[in-house]
Protein backbone atom coordinates (compact mmCIF):
# COMPACT_ATOMS: atom_id res chain seq x y z
CA UNK A 1 0.00 0.00 0.00
CA UNK A 2 1.47 3.41 -0.69
CA UNK A 3 2.28 5.92 1.78
CA UNK A 4 0.44 8.55 -0.55
CA UNK A 5 -2.91 6.49 0.02
CA UNK A 6 -5.61 8.66 1.84
CA UNK A 7 -3.41 12.05 2.52
CA UNK A 8 -4.24 13.98 -0.53
CA UNK A 9 -7.10 13.90 -3.26
CA UNK A 10 -6.08 15.36 -6.56
CA UNK A 11 -8.34 16.15 -9.32
CA UNK A 12 -8.35 18.32 -12.52
CA UNK A 13 -11.12 19.17 -14.96
CA UNK A 14 -10.61 20.58 -17.98
CA UNK A 15 -12.98 23.30 -19.72
CA UNK A 16 -13.69 24.83 -22.84
CA UNK A 17 -13.74 28.47 -23.42
CA UNK A 18 -17.36 28.50 -21.98
CA UNK A 19 -17.00 26.98 -19.14
CA UNK A 20 -18.14 23.58 -19.80
CA UNK A 21 -17.02 20.34 -18.45
CA UNK A 22 -14.88 18.66 -21.09
CA UNK A 23 -12.73 15.73 -18.77
CA UNK A 24 -12.25 15.24 -15.24
CA UNK A 25 -9.15 13.17 -14.03
CA UNK A 26 -7.67 12.29 -10.45
CA UNK A 27 -4.50 10.51 -8.64
CA UNK A 28 -4.33 7.01 -8.89
CA UNK A 29 -2.00 5.74 -6.27
CA UNK A 30 -1.83 2.09 -6.90
CA UNK A 31 0.60 1.89 -9.63
CA UNK A 32 3.61 3.06 -12.04
CA UNK A 33 1.98 4.29 -14.96
CA UNK A 34 3.69 3.67 -17.92
CA UNK A 35 2.39 7.29 -19.77
CA UNK A 36 4.05 9.30 -17.12
CA UNK A 37 6.87 7.41 -16.94
CA UNK A 38 6.66 8.14 -21.14
CA UNK A 39 6.32 12.01 -20.59
CA UNK A 40 8.43 12.01 -17.69
CA UNK A 41 11.77 10.64 -19.38
CA UNK A 42 10.95 13.45 -21.84
CA UNK A 43 11.74 16.22 -18.90
CA UNK A 44 14.11 14.30 -16.67
CA UNK A 45 12.21 12.46 -14.33
CA UNK A 46 14.13 9.17 -13.05
CA UNK A 47 12.14 8.01 -10.00
CA UNK A 48 10.30 5.73 -11.75
CA UNK A 49 8.35 4.32 -8.80
CA UNK A 50 6.70 7.57 -7.88
CA UNK A 51 5.10 8.00 -11.20
CA UNK A 52 2.18 6.70 -10.47
CA UNK A 53 -1.05 8.70 -12.79
CA UNK A 54 -1.30 12.25 -12.12
CA UNK A 55 -4.86 13.63 -12.37
CA UNK A 56 -3.63 16.23 -15.31
CA UNK A 57 -2.54 13.27 -17.30
CA UNK A 58 -5.99 11.10 -16.75
CA UNK A 59 -7.62 14.32 -17.54
CA UNK A 60 -6.14 15.33 -20.68
CA UNK A 61 -6.41 11.01 -21.46
CA UNK A 62 -10.18 11.23 -20.76
CA UNK A 63 -10.43 13.94 -22.68
CA UNK A 64 -12.68 13.33 -26.20
CA UNK A 65 -12.66 17.32 -27.13
CA UNK A 66 -9.07 18.18 -26.66
CA UNK A 67 -9.12 20.56 -29.55
CA UNK A 68 -11.92 22.70 -27.57
CA UNK A 69 -9.70 22.64 -24.29
CA UNK A 70 -9.43 26.41 -22.97
CA UNK A 71 -8.27 25.54 -19.22
CA UNK A 72 -6.96 22.99 -16.91
CA UNK A 73 -7.49 23.07 -13.46
CA UNK A 74 -6.02 21.54 -10.38
CA UNK A 75 -6.84 21.47 -6.87
CA UNK A 76 -5.59 19.11 -4.06
CA UNK A 77 -7.53 18.48 -1.24
CA UNK A 78 -5.36 17.67 1.53
CA UNK A 79 -7.58 14.78 4.14
CA UNK A 80 -5.35 15.16 7.50
CA UNK A 81 -5.80 19.10 7.40
CA UNK A 82 -9.27 19.12 5.85
CA UNK A 83 -8.59 22.12 3.21
CA UNK A 84 -7.25 22.90 -0.07
CA UNK A 85 -3.16 22.67 -0.75
CA UNK A 86 -1.02 24.46 -3.08
CA UNK A 87 -1.79 22.54 -6.34
CA UNK A 88 0.33 23.57 -9.04
CA UNK A 89 1.30 20.99 -11.80
CA UNK A 90 4.58 18.60 -11.36
CA UNK A 91 6.89 19.31 -14.43
CA UNK A 92 5.68 16.01 -15.67
CA UNK A 93 2.06 17.05 -15.90
CA UNK A 94 3.25 20.55 -16.98
CA UNK A 95 4.99 19.19 -20.26
CA UNK A 96 1.76 17.14 -20.50
CA UNK A 97 -0.71 20.06 -20.74
CA UNK A 98 1.88 21.73 -23.06
CA UNK A 99 1.67 19.07 -25.88
CA UNK A 100 -1.60 18.87 -25.38
CA UNK A 101 -2.56 22.61 -26.15
CA UNK A 102 -4.19 23.60 -23.80
CA UNK A 103 -3.59 27.09 -22.99
CA UNK A 104 -4.13 27.87 -19.33
CA UNK A 105 -3.59 26.23 -16.35
CA UNK A 106 -5.64 27.55 -13.12
CA UNK A 107 -4.56 26.19 -9.71
CA UNK A 108 -4.18 27.39 -5.96
CA UNK A 109 -0.68 29.04 -4.88
CA UNK A 110 0.84 28.94 -1.51
CA UNK A 111 -1.76 31.78 0.39
CA UNK A 112 -4.76 29.85 -1.16
CA UNK A 113 -5.39 31.97 -3.84
CA UNK A 114 -6.71 30.84 -7.07
CA UNK A 115 -4.72 32.14 -9.99
CA UNK A 116 -4.48 31.39 -13.82
CA UNK A 117 -1.46 31.49 -15.85
CA UNK A 118 -0.77 30.64 -19.61
CA UNK A 119 0.99 27.68 -20.60
CA UNK A 120 4.42 27.95 -22.24
CA UNK A 121 4.57 26.24 -25.45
Amino acid sequence: MSRYKNQYIVTAYIYDKRGRLLSMGRNSYTKTHPTMVRIGSKVGFRNQEKTFLHAEVDAINKCINLDKAHVIEVFVYSERSNTYCKSRPCPICSYAISKAGIPFIRYRNRKGNIIQVKVKK
